[in-house]
């Protein structure tokens, strides 16, 4: 359990990194539009998000996915908050949005990410078997100011002491767009 922290932690880092890499530069912080009062921001709070059917992307798409609870991955944060998670064939799509462009407040904030997603993967293995990517996209008013990817095969590598915390970081930063 505590290895997941750690490298969800080295996750939420790299995030952080290259948001302060690729963001704007005006960081006044003072954008207050979204209060994090969302009733329904991942598409847990209600049993009808799958009524109709004709929409993949409202808000989570994950019970198809073994070892992983879309509804356990909540971030305490007002100024960071998980928009959509959707799994999309043998990939898993996080789409976070956040208040923040400036480099060192997001990386505090990224902070509880890590923390709160260690909780949404409840089976490491089953989750493993289904997945092998795992895409994260950070949008600032709807503009991407960072992604990357993180390949399972890494994870099981780092899990298994086959691969540094340094040499995971750099294998996902090298994924960063």
């Amino acid at each position: 359990m505590e290895r997941r922290k750690i490298l969800l932690g080295s996750g939420a880092a790299l995030a952080t990194a290259l948001a302060g890499c690729s963001g704007s530069e005006t960081s006044d912080g003072s954008d207050d539009d979204d209060d994090g009062s969302d009733p329904d921001p991942n598409g847990n709070d209600k049993e009808n998000g799958d009524d109709n059917g004709d929409h993949d992307t409202d808000g989570t798409n994950t019970d198809d996915v073994p070892g992983f609870d879309g509804k356990k991955l909540d971030v305490d944060s007002d100024a960071i908050s998980v928009k959509a998670i959707d799994k999309k064939g043998d990939k898993l799509e996080v789409l976070v949005e956040t208040d923040i462009t400036d480099h060192e407040k997001l990386y505090a904030e990224l902070k509880s990410l890590a923390d709160d997603h260690d909780d949404a993967i409840v089976d490491i293995e089953a989750f493993i078997a289904e997945i092998k990517t795992v895409e994260w996209i950070i949008e600032h008013s709807g503009t991407t100011v960072a992604s990357f990817y993180v390949n399972v095969d890494w994870i099981v590598s780092y899990l298994q002491n086959e691969l540094s915390k340094d040499e995971f970081y750099d294998k996902v930063k090298q994924t960063a767009e």
